[in-house]
């Protein structure tokens, strides 16, 4: 059957952090065109929904 705790021990060894997931990043770079150019952004939901492929200009 399960077993139960019977004891806490303190581990001395401190473990770095994990870094955030790119997607946290990429979340935060969509948030922040959003803001500085909410048109730009418009027209690209806007292709997502109609289905349409967006050519990027360059």
């Amino acid at each position: 059957p399960g077993s139960t705790l019977t004891a806490i021990v303190d581990d001395p060894q401190h473990l770095p952090a994990l870094p955030a997931p790119k997607s946290v990043e990429h979340l935060a770079h969509a948030k922040a065109l959003a803001k500085e150019n909410p048109a730009a952004v418009a027209g690209i939901v806007r292709g997502w929904v109609s289905g349409e492929a967006v050519q990027a200009k360059g």
